[in-house]
């Protein structure tokens, strides 16, 4: 197996270390993981199809230190487990001359997203390519304190501001192109888990953003074998 099949993944939900504890869900074809980031503003799915490992469940609570373990073997490598009681306690990595073992976590200690109930009604529909990327990126390395940005639709136009507060402030504004349109108003979401979203799945295939005004944001990507769901809940303007 190619290393950057894994490490493709791992950084699809791993966000730039936003997210650790993890449980992997592997099917004998596939491997998917959910996740819920620490102060519970998202959650996500990422689904990698094509994954041939057998049928387990089992538990990274430091997935950047298995993702370091990882570093140290060569382009190609095989997957292998270790396991008592059907119970996966060690992951092994090999290329053809180094091994590296991590020891996997009792799923119990690792966070369970809530599942999702009945979506709302997605009333936006944004338009996510890559100038879009671009300008955002960009504006949330001017702004790295920053922790929220806001999408505000009214009078038929809508605008992506990062660093929006009701007092003057510094800011980043720039009109986005959408698909689905409706004065909603204001809604604002998490800044720095929203560009790591986007660096992650920078040049995916197909890319969208739903909003809706009851406080959710779906951002969903193709790539190839990989599928990606991220749902942001609406926090609180930029302090």
């Amino acid at each position: 197996m190619n290393k950057s099949v894994i490490t493709k993944f791992i950084d699809k939900y791993h966000l730039g270390g936003n997210i650790e504890s993890v449980k992997w869900e592997t099917d004998g074809t596939g491997v998917k993981t959910k996740f819920i980031s620490e102060n519970r503003s998202m959650l996500g799915e990422v689904t990698l199809s094509k994954f041939p490992f057998e049928k387990l469940e089992f538990g990274l609570y430091t997935t950047s230190q298995f993702k370091k373990l990882l570093d140290v073997l060569d382009t190609d490598l095989d997957l292998d487990h270790s396991k008592a009681d059907d119970k996966v306690f060690s992951i092994h990595a090999q290329d053809k001359k180094s091994k590296v073992t991590y020891m996997c976590s009792d799923l119990s200690v690792i966070p369970s997203p809530p599942p999702l109930k009945q979506l709302p009604e997605f009333e936006v529909e944004v338009n996510l390519d890559s100038e879009f990327t671009t300008r955002f990126t960009k504006g949330k390395s001017a702004l790295p304190d920053v922790t929220t940005f806001t999408i505000d639709c009214k009078d038929g136009v809508a605008t992506l501001i990062i660093g929006y507060t009701s007092v003057a402030s510094n800011q980043v504004k720039f009109t986005i192109d959408t698909k689905e349109y409706s004065d909603i108003g204001k809604v604002s979401f998490s800044s720095g888990l929203f560009n790591e979203v986007l660096k992650a799945n920078r040049g995916a295939k197909t890319s969208t953003m739903k909003v809706s005004s009851n406080g959710l944001a779906h951002v969903s990507f193709v790539d190839g074998e990989y599928t990606s769901d991220y749902y942001f809940v609406a926090v609180d303007e930029a302090n």
